[in-house]
Order: C-alpha cells, then sequence, then structure tokens
C-alpha cells in the first residue's frame, strides 16, 4: 500500500496531474519530455481506439473537440514552464509558429539545461528529490509502459471483436447482409460495398456498388439501402467459399 501511494504520488507530483494546465512554476527537461511522451502516447491511442471501435457520431465529434482543445492547452502550458526553467517568459513560445525555426527552439526546449538554482520563475525543479533519481526514472518508464499496454489491449480486443463478428455472419450468410471489401487494386479506393439479395442452399446472389470508398469508415456510411440502391452494379453468383475468399473488413447485419 505504501509502494501504491508514494507512487500515486509520484504521478500526480511530477507526471501529469499537478499543475497540468498552469503557466505558474518551471519544468525541468526530463519532465518535460516525458509528460510530453505521455501525452501525445495518450492522444495516439485515444485516436487509435476510436477507429478501431469506428465511434462516429456528435457525442464523440463534441468529445474529439474537447479532447484536443485540452492536449493543445496542456502543450501550451508546459511549454511555457519550460521556458520558464530556461529564465525565459512564456511568451517565448510564439516562437514556434516560425517555420523552419520552430524546429530549433523544440531541440532548444527538450536538451537545454535550466536555470541552476533559483531563477525569477521559481526554485529549480531539479532539487527536487534529486536524490532519488534512479527510483523516479523507473516510474516514469513503467507509467508509460502502463498506458502502452492498456492501449494496445483495448485496441486488440476490439480488432478481435471484429473478426468475430465477420466470421459469424460469413458462416451463415443472410437476405440483406453488407460486406466491405478490400481490393487489391493499387488505387486510393480501394473499399468496396456488397450486398447478400438472395440465399440459394449454397449460393448466393449478390450486388456491390460501383463506387470504391478511400476507408472503410466512409464506406460505412452507406450502408443503406437508399443510397446502395442507386449505385449498385448487376446481380451476380457466388458460393459461400468464394464469398469466404473476399478481403472482407467489415460485415453488417440488421437484427
Amino acid at each position: 500500500m505504501k509502494l501504491i501511494n508514494a507512487y500515486s504520488k509520484y504521478v500526480k507530483n511530477r507526471i501529469m496531474i499537478k499543475n497540468i494546465f498552469s503557466t505558474k512554476g518551471r519544468m525541468r527537461r526530463r519532465d518535460y519530455f516525458f509528460h510530453n511522451l505521455i501525452s501525445n502516447l495518450l492522444i495516439i491511442m485515444f485516436f487509435k481506439i476510436f477507429i478501431v471501435y469506428d465511434v462516429a457520431n456528435i457525442i464523440y465529434s463534441m468529445f474529439l473537440v474537447i479532447i484536443i482543445g485540452l492536449y493543445i492547452m496542456d502543450e501550451y502550458t508546459s511549454k511555457i514552464r519550460r521556458f520558464h526553467d530556461l529564465d525565459r517568459k512564456g511568451i517565448s513560445v510564439l516562437y514556434l509558429l516560425i517555420p523552419f525555426y520552430n524546429f530549433f527552439v523544440l531541440l532548444h526546449l527538450y536538451f537545454a539545461k535550466g536555470t541552476i538554482g533559483n531563477n525569477k520563475f521559481g526554485p529549480s525543479p531539479k532539487e527536487i528529490n534529486v536524490n532519488n533519481k534512479k527510483w523516479y526514472l523507473k516510474k516514469e518508464l513503467l507509467f508509460i509502459l502502463i498506458i502502452f499496454l492498456i492501449g494496445v489491449a483495448i485496441i486488440d480486443y476490439g480488432i478481435k471483436q471484429d473478426k468475430r463478428n465477420i466470421a459469424a455472419i460469413i458462416q451463415n450468410p443472410q437476405i440483406n447482409d453488407y460486406f466491405i471489401c478490400k481490393n487489391d487494386l493499387e488505387e486510393k479506393y480501394k473499399f468496396e460495398i456488397i450486398k447478400i439479395t438472395e440465399v440459394f442452399n449454397d449460393k448466393y446472389y449478390f450486388l456491390y456498388t460501383q463506387e470504391n470508398y478511400l476507408s472503410k469508415r466512409i464506406a460505412k456510411k452507406y450502408l443503406d439501402d437508399k443510397y446502395f440502391l442507386m449505385f449498385y452494379d448487376v446481380e451476380y453468383e457466388i458460393s459461400k467459399q468464394d464469398l469466404r475468399n473476399f478481403n472482407i473488413v467489415y460485415a453488417n447485419r440488421d437484427e
């Protein structure tokens, strides 16, 4: 329990929570590096999870705007505190708006050594727990590993769930089942939609759209009879085995 309390206190004070949106105080380069690494890892995991689970509605859009806003605010305030550690005013973040020059400013933020001792923005953050460098480094790396593993587990579960759904529908196709397939053409628009229209023993008849789509997400927006019947091609016959040979990336059945 003591270890858990110590670790939670460490996360609060050193990495993410304490003064996360504050422009006061200083941030040493190591804290800045791990802070940015963790926040960027979180935002990448967030986008990847929502792509895998394909959440696309007004609530998601609002949530996405909030997350991006918080991320930008965090990036802005952490850079100000890092400039403070270099004894520079927070307005120096405006240098990051200058093309090409901003690259060298970022390098400076990551690698420049902060002011030794106190400066006009506060005491040196390096003096805090200076005798426990190895302990903090281990906890920082462990924290990153935990976030990464949680994100991978959530993404992997979503991918496997999609595959199980596809396998279940292909095993027993029914009329009005929709499939999104990915073709092997060397083009940008690789995704096409097919729809089962008739089932006769081991034979199936399907229609497919004459249009291809840029991504699975875009194609899923058109799994609708009103749209589909406007753009379908002639009807084709296919066996269950041939259907299984298609590169199906999504299957939909209206229960």
